[in-house]
């Protein structure tokens, strides 16, 4: 049985050495080759540092308020005879608006005329009786001159009180036609012509709000109050209004008021924007998004912000220097805009910065650039 099997073994032992043989000798010549040990270079695309100027912008939720509103209401009780105005219609000051009925206070106006030509010629008739008694001193009593004298000043006095009641009868009867005390803009009618209204009614005939100009009251955080006063100090700040959704520019105005005191409940301060508001963009009531521009960072270093990186130290960016080796530089923002950001730290004007793809970058990495955009864009 064993030498039935021989050949078969003996085949199958040489196959097998040629085998390794030539398994050999392959080895061999591949490990004769050269390795290649270049490493890979990461596709990354740049952008240049910049040294231009920054806008500082602070944004907040406003409200648009008129810039003067009137409730009008009588000063007079009587019955509305008159209205000379059309909800929605813009008046101007001194515009009639309503007319009250006259005639009681006509009938109060006569009688104190009346009254007071009275009291002129009591008071007439007096000194002439005075200076006869004064004439006559050598039979006239001191007593009866004194007395003569005191009606005549008790008549000059009820004179000038006569003329008071003709003044304030004639304030009266001039209330009594109502006017617009500014311009602006006639809301809905909130009573009608032949009602009574009263000097203590609580509800207006109407009210006019003022909108060419309009305001915009808004908050910002306390701990940007010192930059907007330092800003205020050297310039009027610009405040532009924006939609809802802080995607549309509404109108431009500027900074008018900043209040007194922070709110300590909310560690906010409420401060007042003035717009021209021609055409009427803005309109009472109405919710805007405020953006105040307190100043400028002068000639700082800017980068696009997606060259902005987080890590473990903090922020950095990734800088590309001659020989296409990225290396990580550690930076601080001082404030962004849009899509940019002013920055400082280790990174100077000219350099280039990884703007796309830094997330396969580690210190060193070999990167080749797509073409560097020619410049960024301006600031607005």
């Amino acid at each position: 049985m064993t030498f039935r099997y021989l050949p078969h073994i003996i085949i199958a032992s040489v196959t097998l050495g040629a085998g390794f043989y030539f398994l050999t000798l392959k080895s061999e010549a591949n490990s004769s080759r050269p390795v290649d040990v270049t490493p890979t270079a990461i596709a990354v695309k740049t952008a240049k540092v910049l040294r231009q100027d920054m806008p500082i912008y602070m944004t907040g939720i406003g409200t648009v308020q008129p810039y003067e509103s009137v409730q009008v209401k009588s000063q007079v009780t009587g019955q509305i005879v008159e209205l000379h105005f059309q909800e929605g219609q813009d008046v101007k000051a001194g515009d009639v608006l309503a007319v009250i009925d006259q005639r009681s206070l006509q009938a109060q106006l006569r009688q104190a005329i009346a009254t007071r030509d009275s009291t002129a010629a009591q008071l007439a008739d007096a000194k002439v009786l005075l200076a006869r008694r004064v004439a006559l001193k050598d039979f006239a009593s001191q007593e009866t001159v004194t007395t003569q004298q005191a009606q005549v000043q008790k008549l000059e006095a009820q004179l000038a009180a006569d003329n008071a009641n003709i003044d304030a009868a004639q304030t009266s009867l001039d209330q009594t036609v109502i006017r617009s005390p500014i311009d602006g803009r006639a809301g809905i009618r909130q009573i009608d012509n032949g009602n009574i209204v009263h000097a203590t009614d609580t509800t207006p005939i109407v009210t006019i709000n003022q909108l060419k100009p309009v305001s915009v009251s808004f908050t910002l955080q306390a701990d940007d109050l010192p930059a907007v006063l330092e800003g205020q100090v050297k310039a009027a700040l610009p405040v532009t209004a924006f939609d809802r959704g802080n995607r549309r520019e509404l109108v431009s105005g500027t900074l008018s008021t900043i209040d007194n005191q922070i709110d300590t409940a909310t560690g906010t301060v409420k401060l007042k924007a003035t717009f021209t508001n021609d055409p009427l963009t803005l309109w009472p009531g109405q919710f805007v998004n405020v953006r105040l521009q307190a100043g400028s960072h002068k000639g700082g270093l800017v980068v696009p912000e997606a060259a902005v990186q987080q890590g473990p130290q903090g922020l950095f960016v990734w800088v590309v220097d001659g020989d296409g080796k990225a290396h990580n530089r550690q930076i601080t923002v001082i404030d962004r805009l849009k899509d940019l950001a002013s920055v400082s730290g280790q990174i100077a004007e000219g350099d280039s910065v990884v703007i796309d793809g830094a997330y396969n970058l580690r210190e060193g990495s070999l990167v080749k650039t797509a073409p560097e955009p020619k410049s960024t864009a301006p600031i607005s």
